[in-house]
């Protein structure tokens, strides 16, 4: 298997020619086993204990460096290619202004930022924010496309939100997650999903208001022959709740479409958790 030892980024990085020679086959060899995983109770519960839909998700789980080394590998041999990427058609037209895009967790969601600079103007770049470990995925990202820069925030960061604004105001993109909570109080903003009421975190919402600018959804799936890149709805603020209602409403959507590559089952879980001992 020559250097590559794990499908880390770091180690991809490192081993860059490596992984140019290197087969879809050897990538799957240095997976997990997918029985392995636990699958989230609420997201046996969606897919009615479905056996195959169960395997699936386990499979999502345990494969997902495959996929992403596998993503890296094609475009950097090929650039964007519909051979095996789909991306929506009016995406030039989207980024032509500077943007806010939120990038819920499906898929390949930590290589959404280079997609999407794949479409910005040269000179521009990505503000990226996450936890510590998409620091390590941007800086890997970096090096081996040099030539795409994503600019990471850590959080918790008090400084966050302003450093995203000043980006912004520079003629940059950030790119932020919906998770990411900016607001003074802390406060939670109720939604409805899957027929839950939950509490989420204001940060894109607070970000849209301040910019003054449109956020776009974007998410990342695959099966076996291509990974695609879906858009959702253009959203502008104009009041409480504008951004955030309408966007876990797409979210919801392709929760239904794509069971098996949300990444917040786990978390999902908790919530409900919460509520319950909230209410006993």
């Amino acid at each position: 298997m020559g250097n590559i030892k794990d499908l880390s980024f770091p180690s991809l990085s490192t081993h860059i020619d490596e992984l140019m020679r290197i087969s879809k086959e050897e990538l799957l060899s240095l997976c997990s086993d997918p029985e392995a995983w636990r699958v989230s109770q609420y997201y046996s519960i969606f897919v009615e204990n479905n056996p195959d839909l169960i395997l699936k998700h386990k499979e999502f789980l345990a494969q997902r460096p495959m996929h992403w080394s596998l993503l890296i590998k094609l475009l950097k041999e090929k650039g964007i290619d519909n051979s095996f990427l789909n991306i929506p058609t009016d995406i030039t037209r989207l980024v032509d202004k500077p943007c806010i895009f939120v990038i819920p967790h499906f898929g390949l969601h930590m290589l959404v930022p280079l997609i999407l600079a794949h479409f910005i103007e040269s000179g521009s770049h990505i503000v990226a924010s996450g936890m510590e470990d998409g620091m390590e995925v941007a800086n890997s990202v970096n090096e081996i496309f040099p030539d795409i820069q994503i600019h990471f925030n850590k959080i918790p960061d008090i400084w966050i939100l302003r450093k995203l604004y000043r980006a912004y105001n520079k003629g940059n993109y950030p790119v932020i997650y919906p998770e990411l909570t900016a607001s003074d109080d802390k406060s939670l903003f109720q939604i409805e999903l899957l027929g839950e009421k939950l509490g989420v975190p204001r940060g894109v919402e607070n970000l849209s208001r301040l910019c003054k600018s449109n956020v776009i959804p974007v998410a990342m799936t695959y099966d076996k022959k291509k990974y695609e890149l879906h858009l959702g709805p253009m959203l502008s603020y104009s009041e409480e709740g504008s951004i955030l209602t309408p966007l876990f409403v797409w979210i919801e959507k392709l929760i239904e479409q794509h069971p098996d590559q949300w990444f917040g089952w786990q978390m999902f879980d908790e919530m409900m958790n919460q509520k319950a001992v909230e209410y006993a």
